[in-house]
C-alpha cells in the first residue's frame, strides 16, 4: 500500500507540475492508450518504472514468483493483483468510454502535429482552395436560411405579402426539414455555422495573402525562413478551426443518435447517458 500511495502521489504531482505540456500530450497518448495498447501490453506501476527495478512491471513479478518461497509468492501475488489490476481496469474503461472522449482529444490536438512544412502546406491550400472550402460554403448556403426561418417565424409572415414564391419556398422546407427544438442539437448547429463561417473567413484571408504558396509548393520553398514562419503563423488558425468544425459536427451526430435512439427506446437511452443530457438534446 506503501509503494502504491507513492506511485499515485508521483503521478499526481507529475501531472500538476506539467500540466500543460501534458494537455499538449493528451490527444497522442489518448490514441495509443485506445489504439496500442491492448491487454497483452504489461502495465507498470510508473512509466518507466522496470528501467528502475523490474519489480515494478507485472512481468517481473511474475518471473520471480518460481523463485520465491511460499509466504514471498504469496506476498508477490498480492502485489500483482493490487498494482495492476485497478490499471488494467482504468485502460479497458478509457477504451469503453472512446465513444465520448475521442472528440475532446481531437479538440486538443495541436495544429498541425507532426507535419513538415510542406504538408502544412498541403494541408491549408486543400482546405483553402480544395472540394473542403466548397462544401463548407455549400453548406452553410443551405444552414444559415434554414436556421433564420425556424429561429423567426414571423419572417415567413413578413415574406408572404413581399414574396409570396419565397415564402410558401421556406413553409415548404420547414415541413421537409423540421430543425430539432431549442436545445443542445440547436446550439451545436448554430456553432458549426459559426465555426464554419470563421474558418471560411480565414482561409479566404490566407488565400488572399498567399495564394502564390497555396498554388505551388515551389511557391514555399521560394519563401525565406522567416517568411515561412509567418506562413504558418497564419495558417495555424485556420488548421486549428477545421479541427474544430470536425469535433462540433462529431458531437452533433452523438446527439442526434442519441435523441433518435432515446424516441425508439428510451430506457436505453437512459442506461447510456444521464437524463437531464437527454433532456436538454
Amino acid at each position: 500500500m506503501g509503494a502504491l500511495i507513492r506511485a499515485l502521489f508521483i503521478r499526481w504531482f507529475a501531472s500538476l507540475r506539467y500540466l500543460f505540456r501534458g494537455l499538449k500530450r493528451l490527444p497522442r497518448n489518448w490514441r495509443e492508450s485506445l489504439l496500442v495498447i491492448d491487454l497483452t501490453h504489461s502495465p507498470e506501476l510508473l512509466p518507466q518504472a522496470g528501467k528502475v527495478s523490474d519489480e515494478f512491471t507485472v512481468i517481473g513479478l511474475w518471473h520471480r514468483l518460481p523463485k520465491e518461497k511460499p509466504s514471498d509468492k504469496a506476498f508477490y501475488s498480492i502485489l500483482i493483483v493490487a498494482w495492476y489490476l485497478p490499471a488494467l481496469s482504468y485502460r479497458w474503461s478509457l477504451k469503453a468510454s472512446a465513444w465520448l472522449w475521442w472528440p475532446l482529444a481531437l479538440a486538443l490536438t495541436p495544429p498541425f502535429e507532426g507535419l513538415d512544412g510542406h504538408a502544412q502546406r498541403e494541408r491549408v491550400a486543400i482546405v483553402s482552395r480544395g472540394a473542403w472550402s466548397k462544401l463548407l460554403l455549400l453548406g452553410l448556403t443551405m444552414l444559415v436560411p434554414w436556421l433564420l426561418l425556424s429561429w423567426y417565424p414571423g419572417i415567413k409572415d413578413w415574406l408572404e405579402p413581399v414574396w409570396p414564391a419565397a415564402a410558401e419556398s421556406a413553409q415548404k422546407l420547414l415541413v421537409l426539414f423540421p430543425p430539432p427544438p431549442a436545445g443542445l442539437r440547436y446550439g451545436l448547429i448554430w456553432l458549426a455555422v459559426a465555426l464554419g463561417g470563421l474558418l471560411a473567413w480565414h482561409s479566404h484571408n490566407l488565400l488572399a495573402a498567399y495564394d502564390k504558396v497555396l498554388g505551388s509548393p515551389r511557391g514555399y520553398s521560394e519563401l525565406t525562413p522567416e517568411e515561412q514562419q509567418r506562413f504558418k503563423s497564419s495558417a495555424r488558425p485556420v488548421e486549428r478551426l477545421r479541427l474544430w468544425l470536425i469535433v462540433v459536427l462529431i458531437l452533433l451526430g452523438q446527439a442526434v443518435a442519441l435523441a433518435f435512439i432515446h424516441d425508439r427506446n428510451p430506457p436505453l437511452a437512459e442506461h447510456l447517458v444521464r437524463p437531464w443530457l437527454l433532456q436538454a438534446l
